[in-house]
């Protein structure tokens, strides 16, 4: 077992080192701001929180089918901003319904309400949960903000936020509190991709009443979006967003693809043709397929790995996840964690699994090594679940 002094230490020096050095950066980036034009002059701070923020714009102006349409949205923002910018809509409108408000606000400010309210959302829900298990929950609180996945949620503005507590919570609840886990799953359904592999698991553990909730609630979601935006917004979304977005993940390349852990975006970094890197994703999704089915085709007691181990699953079974969206495996992460400590199990090799966990959404910007990553981790999980009850 690894000293509590130790690990201490270990994250009072993480903390310091992103409030010293990420302070001193971003003061140099707020510094060279002009406007709402960033320092490279390209885009507008906050990133891809245009996209958002523009949606809201158009709806109450009622011109939202511009935002479906790449060529005509591309030359709005053009015409609005100044700037030629590569941006195009990827999201069902079912997701419109969270933005509405947004464009009430300026620009700058709307992003920064934004960024705060998600992050209380996200820190608040997830410490609700972490509470039990943690013995410091305001170094958890610190540590769930300065996680690089947070970090690179609110400096882009994007919805990570939102959907990683909605992921980490229709997981977490999906047992002891089904039709609230079932809720959450059905408002996922804004991101379809990371809800790929939980139908399994409530199939398996026969979660009936999360499953009718999940139902119920991404049905009310697709006909308020339809009655609020007209079915119109629904068939330009298939027609129009959806072939655009297919287009983008196969020919586009950039930093976006530096975002994303999955085999695929790995062998497109590369150069790959994508019909190859699809062929290199296969394993993976066949393997958290697998791995699903082992977990809960029968009762686990080690609560906090599976629940880990499954949502690290998630992540493995779809091409197209980013770094953001993993702020739904961070207070898996710091249960797990405070499960090891407290039961005396924490060592280094599990130190390796939260660390590399932790940081992996920072370091894929510089290493392409999310999948080795993913399946080291898997590696330590599936001995920890195949280890017998957590005693806690």
């Amino acid at each position: 077992m690894l000293p509590a002094p130790t690990l201490r230490t270990a994250t009072t020096l993480y903390c310091a080192f992103v409030f010293c050095l990420g302070g001193l950066w971003y003061a140099n980036y707020i510094a060279n701001v002009r406007g709402i034009i960033d320092p490279s002059g390209e885009h507008l701070i906050g990133g891809d929180f245009i996209n958002y923020y523009t949606a809201s714009d158009l709806w109450m102006s009622g011109r939202l089918s511009t935002l479906f349409n790449v060529e005509t949205y591309q030359a709005y923002l053009r015409d609005l901003h100044g700037l030629t910018m590569p941006r195009n809509w990827s999201y069902p409108p079912s997701f419109i319904l969270f933005l509405l408000p947004l464009a009430i606000l300026p620009y700058a400010m709307s992003y920064s309400v934004w960024v705060i309210a998600g992050l209380t959302v996200f820190a608040g829900a997830s410490l609700k949960s972490i509470r039990q298990a943690a013995a410091n929950l305001r170094r958890h609180a610190l540590l769930l903000a300065l996680a690089p996945a947070s970090l690179i949620n609110a400096f882009f503005g994007q919805n990570g936020f939102i959907t990683g507590v909605l992921l980490y919570l229709g997981v977490r609840l999906a047992s002891s509190r089904p039709v609230l886990s079932g809720i959450c799953i059905g408002l996922l359904t804004i991101k379809p991709q990371l809800g790929l592999l939980i139908p399994f698991m409530l199939i398996l553990t026969r979660n009936w009443t999360a499953i009718a909730s999940a139902t119920v609630t991404a049905m009310a979601l697709f006909l308020l979006s339809g009655l609020f935006f007209g079915w119109q917004a629904w068939i330009d979304y298939v027609e129009l967003a959806v072939p655009f977005q297919r287009y983008v993940m196969e020919e586009w390349s950039g930093l976006f693809l530096k975002m994303m852990p999955s085999a695929y975006a790995v062998g497109r970094q590369f150069g790959l043709d994508p019909t190859l890197c699809l062929l290199l994703q296969a394993p993976m999704t066949i393997l958290a397929i697998g791995l699903t089915i082992w977990l809960y085709a029968k009762p686990r007691h080690n609560r906090e790995a599976t629940e880990l181990l499954f949502l690290l699953c998630v992540f493995m079974a779809t091409p197209y996840s980013f770094n953001y969206d993993m702020t739904a495996l961070m207070p898996a992460l710091l249960i797990y964690w405070s499960s090891k400590t407290h039961t005396g199990d924490l060592n280094w090799q599990h130190v390796a699994l939260v660390g590399g966990l932790y940081l992996l959404p920072a370091i894929i910007f510089i290493a392409p090594i999310g999948p080795v990553a993913m399946l080291a981790a898997c590696w330590v999980l599936v001995r920890g679940v195949s280890s017998g009850p957590a005693r806690i």
